[in-house]
């Protein structure tokens, strides 16, 4: 934008068909989940898998009237698992966050 205004104020400047190379390095493009996980004392498994972005607090995140819904069941270190999906207001999934004692990765049953 900065150099589609430059050349608003600067006549004499060559027309660019396209952005400098350093103009398109200021704006990060995310493109995969952030995934966090990991074993927890107890022998308990944790994953948390969520869109990519910035972090923001769960409570600031809680607080706005466009969070969406949550779906849970068990409760963190409780008998059952604990599985947490977050939905958004345009009922795309947020974030998904497990809590258990059983593994889900397969290939160690191999």
């Amino acid at each position: 934008m900065a150099t589609e205004m430059l050349r608003l104020f600067d006549p004499t400047m060559e027309p660019q068909t396209a952005p400098p190379e350093e103009v398109l390095n200021l704006i990060p493009i995310y493109r995969h989940p952030k995934i966090q996980g990991g074993v927890l004392p107890g022998g308990y498994n944790y994953l948390h898998v969520g869109k990519p972005g910035l972090d923001v607090a769960l409570e600031t995140l809680m607080a706005q009237s466009e969070y969406g819904k949550v779906f849970t069941t068990g409760e963190p270190g409780g008998d059952v698992e604990y599985f947490r999906v977050h939905i958004n207001q345009y009922n795309t999934i947020e974030t998904i966050t497990c809590l258990s004692k059983k593994v889900c990765n397969n290939s160690q049953n191999s």
